[in-house]
């Protein structure tokens, strides 16, 4: 894969399913519906009014987590079960320790250790909602839940005093203790619910991973408006990032953010930074004492683009004459001419240093 960590040629453990935690939140929300279809797809567990609590909330938040992670790791096994009956991968095979001496195909008792991840979506944008609700809702009242839930239908329109009050909650990013203690709460209890399916399945081992391709983009199209103030259709966070624009307190904030969540509890996630040129020249000593000290303080990866705002909106005003620019998306990268436009507005959004 793009960024899972492996035991080389001993472990296979590729992402085969994924969750979108944000549109876990919004069914919790609404008594198990979907907004966006009308469908009902979750647990009934009551509707927002009935939460009296933030606690009863976050705790019906996690419920339906965890009922969808059942799923999702039974779905994993059957599939290697699947492909290892129909499919010999015998070059895929050969490239794997065991496999030859064990005389069986990958997938069918040859590899070693074969484990499972599962990719999340929406990580910091519910964590962000959380914060939201339980600042607003719960502890200021200023909202109330049949306010929040009429914004959030309506996306918005006629209910713009109440975005405001959502944007300006505290956001992951910022090195907030109370944002960022959300995200991690968040992060936790999602890596520790997937990796305990390995009691219930065959797996060596399940993980999540954060590597976020450009699907943070795709399920923002179905995903609707959310209590961070994102307004519905529009891509939500890439991997362990803070949302676009919502770090304001500067680089070595948002690196102090990033480094609270544990790395140690899933299979890789993705940290994807924009900086422009301006750093490797005319600040290159700062630049490297910021990475030397992220890196000291438990950090896993820097995954960075370095490119002036100006010629990514000049590329999608005119893609002929800036085929040359390349960025990060997720966990690769990609020519930035060629990305779907709203991709390139979701690259676009994120803070450049």
């Amino acid at each position: 894969g793009c960024g899972e960590y492996i035991i080389n040629h001993c472990r296979f453990g590729t992402p085969s399913g994924v969750i979108n935690l944000l549109k876990c939140l919004e069914v919790t929300m609404r008594n198990g519906v979907d907004p966006t279809t009308g469908e009902r797809v979750g647990l009934e567990l009551g509707d927002l009014s009935s939460f009296a609590t933030f606690d009863e909330l976050f705790e019906a938040y996690k419920r339906q987590v965890e009922y969808l992670v059942d799923f999702m790791a039974m779905q994993e096994q059957m599939e290697y079960e699947v492909v290892g009956e129909t499919m010999a991968n015998l070059y895929l095979s050969m490239l794997y320790d065991d496999c030859i001496e064990r005389g069986k195909g990958i997938f069918s008792g040859g590899i070693r250790y074969l484990g499972g991840t599962l990719e999340t979506y929406g990580n910091t944008n519910t964590a962000d909602s959380l914060t939201a609700i339980k600042k607003l809702v719960y502890e200021e009242k200023r909202i109330s839940p049949e306010e929040l839930l009429a914004a959030l239908d309506a996306n918005f329109e006629g209910y713009e005093h109440i975005r405001e009050q959502l944007l300006a909650a505290p956001k992951y990013g910022n090195d907030d203790p109370e944002a960022d203690s959300m995200a991690v709460a968040v992060h936790e209890h999602v890596c520790h619910t997937v990796r305990n399916q390995r009691e219930k399945t065959d797996l060596h081992s399940y993980l999540v991973v954060i590597i976020n391709n450009s699907a943070n983009t795709l399920m923002g199209r179905w995903t609707a408006a959310s209590p961070d103030g994102r307004k519905a259709r529009v891509s939500m966070a890439n991997g362990n990032n803070p949302t676009g624009g919502m770090d304001k307190k500067g680089i070595t904030a948002m690196l102090n953010s990033l480094v609270k969540l544990d790395p140690a509890i899933h299979a890789g996630a993705v940290q994807n930074m924009k900086f422009s040129p301006e750093l490797f020249t005319s600040n290159r000593d700062k630049l490297q004492a910021l990475l030397k000290a992220y890196f000291d303080n438990g950090g896993a990866q820097a995954m960075i683009t370095v490119v002036n705002r100006g010629d990514l909106e000049a590329a999608m005003r005119e893609p002929e004459k800036y085929q040359h620019i390349f960025v990060r998306v997720g966990g690769f990268s990609a020519r930035f001419v060629e990305l779907d436009r709203d991709v390139q507005l979701e690259i676009l959004s994120r803070t450049l240093y």
